[in-house]
């Protein structure tokens, strides 16, 4: 530096003098200012699990109003597709966030303050519970709309936020491993097309599909959740739904696999997000 020369910057793009840990932090500001930060957060996060689930349940539920009460047709499927599809992507919007989250815990789990299991487990906890308030909240007014039965409710709300802990998992693990947002969503983005948007039971089936989709298919949460949900819902109808299942190559009784399915994702992908919070992206010093 005395020579003019450019003193490196750490992994995180910011300069040390500029960062500290959100504790200290904390602790030089006034009881008043902690207080109106807690005020803030709690603002926002009562947008997020109420306010805004809210307004997208109303709006997506006219859409889909009194498809439950009707026949078994195309309209039910398409709901069912395309709210699988949905689950898939919730964890999308926060997984910038998550990353700016990572670099502080960088700091502190290199100070020996707690471990990046410690962080893993506390970060899944908190991000999936205030998820799943929001998409339960969402889930439910679009049910009301559509007027299924409450049994039929029930049952898409909790296979619903079952694989949304899978694309949760899917997330939270390329965002331990990638450097950045951008480079997270170049990540993860082509797993989410070939196993929601391609691999979902519509776009192709898996009965007329090639053999190597067909593997694909079989690790695909969204086509069986989607199965399952199709499958469920058509029982209770008439006669007609036999047409529109066959069309689709659709069988009733795989709920054992698909739970298996989306617990071996959880396993997985928590797994590896844990490998990727301790030995990738390290503060240099």
């Amino acid at each position: 530096e005395a020579r003019g020369e450019p003193r490196e910057r750490p992994l995180s793009g910011r300069d040390d003098n500029q960062r500290e840990s959100p504790g200290k932090i904390w602790s030089l500001r006034s009881p008043v200012q902690n207080a109106s930060m807690v005020a803030i957060q709690a603002e926002v996060w009562f947008h997020y699990c109420f306010t805004m689930p809210i307004v997208q349940g109303c709006l997506v539920g006219l859409v889909w109003e009194g498809v439950g009460a009707k026949s078994f047709d195309m309209a039910v499927i398409m709901l069912m597709v395309v709210h699988c599809v949905e689950m898939t992507l919730v964890s999308m919007d926060i997984q910038t966030g998550i990353i700016e989250e990572r670099w502080c815990m960088k700091e502190e789990t290199s100070e020996r303050m707690y471990t990046e299991g410690a962080h893993m487990l506390t970060s899944t906890v908190v991000v999936l519970f205030l998820t799943c308030v929001h998409e339960f909240v969402c889930l439910y007014i679009i049910a009301y709309f559509a007027e299924f039965t409450p049994w039929q409710t029930y049952r898409i709300i909790g296979w619903s936020l079952y694989l949304l802990t899978s694309s949760d998992a899917l997330f939270q693990c390329v965002a331990a491993f990638a450097h950045d947002g951008d480079m997270a969503r170049k990540m993860v983005m082509p797993i989410v097309a070939l196993f929601s948007l391609v691999c979902n039971g519509v776009i192709t089936q898996k009965a007329t599909a090639r053999p190597f989709v067909q593997t694909i298919y079989n690790f695909s949460p969204p086509f069986w959740v989607f199965q399952v949900l199709t499958t469920r819902i058509a029982k209770d109808k008439d006669a007609m739904t036999h047409h529109y299942l066959s069309m689709f190559r659709l069988k009733i009784g795989h709920d054992n696999y698909a739970l298996k399915l989306i617990a071996g994702w959880n396993v997985v992908f928590r797994s590896l997000q844990l490998v990727g919070l301790k030995y990738f992206n390290n503060i240099e010093k």
